[in-house]
């Protein structure tokens, strides 16, 4: 089903297209006709613009017991489990202005190679130097196979 919203009752908003979209997924996630996953699909947002726009509206997030099972479920996935292999720049970027949780939010493990780990934590004050010694989902690993991570640094 397709419903066409009138360009005069949009210019009347004062909104544009991507605005009204917004509202309406807003506004239906909020009286709990559509999950979170819809309404962040119809208004076109990632999840950490959608908890943006939740936290201007002060909207709680709506989690119930069969939310829960479902996280439940999809934890138990083996393709559930995100990992990125990160060099400085993302983490020293994100800890300066205190934002590295996001890569936590984006990816379940952040492997570092032993390189990056001694180049922030021996080179002094360098932002992210401490959450790369204590924090258990940032994790360090040597290179085994050094061919590879040249090619994968060419790409």
């Amino acid at each position: 089903m397709s419903v066409v919203i009138p360009d005069d009752l949009i210019n009347a908003a004062q909104m544009t297209e991507s605005e009204f979209k917004l509202e309406v997924a807003m506004m239906l996630y909020q009286q709990g006709k559509i999950s979170g996953g819809k309404a962040r699909e119809f208004a076109g947002l990632n999840i950490v613009e959608f908890r943006q726009e939740m936290a201007k509206r002060q909207i709680d997030i709506a989690y119930d017991s069969e939310d829960l099972q479902a996280d439940i479920e999809t934890l138990k996935s083996p393709s559930s489990i995100m990992i990125i292999v990160s060099d400085t720049s993302p983490i020293t970027s994100l800890a300066a202005i205190d934002q590295l949780e996001l890569l936590h939010q984006l990816y379940d493990t952040v492997i570092i190679p032993q390189a990056v780990y001694e180049e922030m934590t021996e080179a002094g004050d360098v932002p992210g130097a401490i959450e790369v010694q204590t924090l258990s989902w940032i994790q360090k690993q040597q290179v085994q196979n050094r061919e590879q991570a040249i090619a994968l640094r060419t790409q």
